[in-house]
């Protein structure tokens, strides 16, 4: 609670509220964590700038601008966000669901297909949500593997480190959702 955006924002600006704004986009995965310092930079600007575009209803004059519209929104994702504890009634479902599928074969950024959406309602049933409102959130999974995705298996790989990651000698996740992953996420769905 309390995170409500009250302020129109914009280049140039350095208030409290800018480096609330910069913790919300680093949390989108638009700005590199170092970003928090509480002014309102290129790099803040071309990040809201994403978001806003990514989001696809906010008006053009908002652009760049942390304007009534997108507050509104964001102000809106973060409710949702403080509110949706992984213990929710979708989960039910998703497990339903999950008793049918295995995965198969691996998937990439810019795949298509029903396994991307089942790892989508995999992903959004455990607590590693692919999105927090629009295409990719619980509810409206989509069939198309996008960079949220990406996002959400490479933490998914982080989570499950000493099985995914530390046996391929990678230290990080790689958003790939190849063989060791793959083969993880069919052992959680028994």
């Amino acid at each position: 609670g309390g995170q409500a955006f009250t302020q129109t924002l914009k280049l140039g600006d350095r208030t409290p509220e800018v480096q609330k704004l910069q913790e919300f986009l680093i949390t989108e995965g638009l700005l590199p964590d170092t970003a928090r310092t509480g002014f309102f930079g290129p790099l803040t600007q071309t990040a809201l700038i994403t978001f806003q575009r990514n989001s696809g209803s906010i008006s053009s004059s908002e652009r760049g601008i942390l304007g009534s519209g997108t507050r509104s929104l964001i102000n809106a994702m973060l409710t949702a966000k403080a509110t949706t504890t992984p213990t929710n009634s979708g989960q039910a479902i998703a497990k339903q669901e999950n008793s049918k599928i295995a995965f198969t074969k691996p998937l990439k950024l810019g795949s298509r297909g029903d396994d991307v959406k089942n790892l989508q309602l995999f992903l959004n049933a455990n607590g590693v949500t692919v999105s927090v409102a629009g295409p990719g959130s619980q509810g409206q999974e989509t069939t198309y593997y996008g960079p949220a995705t990406a996002r959400a298996i490479t933490r998914f790989q982080e989570a499950y480190r000493s099985d995914i990651l530390t046996p391929n000698n990678l230290s990080r996740g790689t958003g790939y959702f190849g063989p060791a992953t793959l083969k993880k996420l069919n052992t959680l769905l028994k």
